[in-house]
């Protein structure tokens, strides 16, 4: 944030994509520093993250910071994807991992294999250029499209 010119004061909400505490162990320190932030995660994980203020429950159709929040159980049951639609950009936490040169790949630590796959067809009739997950590489250019021919294929 620092090397774009940001401090802390511009973070007005930070977003938990799940219940692992990898993803979510610096929450407490960033609060600490973003005092005026809210936190937002899936309503049946909320009971799991720990933080130091009241998590707001987000589901589908929610926005947050006109980012859409999409509900993609199966890694945790109130595992979310958040899709900046305007940016083209599609964050998928743990719901799918993606390594270059190896591809997809659900994570053998989902809660509920099918229920992931479902969510994965899904996020596959979304639009994104680029997509981010919490293990492996970044997707830029053409990662909808990338998505779909994995899902067709397996």
């Amino acid at each position: 944030m620092m090397a774009v010119g940001l401090d802390w004061s511009a973070v007005g909400s930070v977003i938990v994509t799940h219940k692992h505490p990898d993803h979510w162990v610096g929450l407490s320190s960033a609060l600490e520093h973003a005092a005026d932030a809210d936190v937002f995660a899936g309503a049946a994980d909320i009971p799991h993250i720990a933080a130091p203020r009241p998590i707001m429950a987000v589901g589908a159709g929610d926005r947050v910071m006109d980012l859409a929040i999409i509900p993609t159980p199966g890694h945790t049951p109130g595992h979310i994807a958040v899709h900046d639609e305007a940016a083209g950009v599609l964050v998928v936490g743990d719901a799918i991992g993606y390594a270059e040169g190896q591809g997809f790949a659900l994570l053998g630590t989902s809660e509920d294999v099918p229920q992931t796959r479902a969510s994965m067809d899904i996020l596959a009739r979304l639009s994104f250029d680029a997509l981010l997950a919490g293990h492996g590489d970044l997707i830029v250019g053409g990662a909808s499209e990338k998505l779909a021919e994995y899902l067709a294929e397996t």
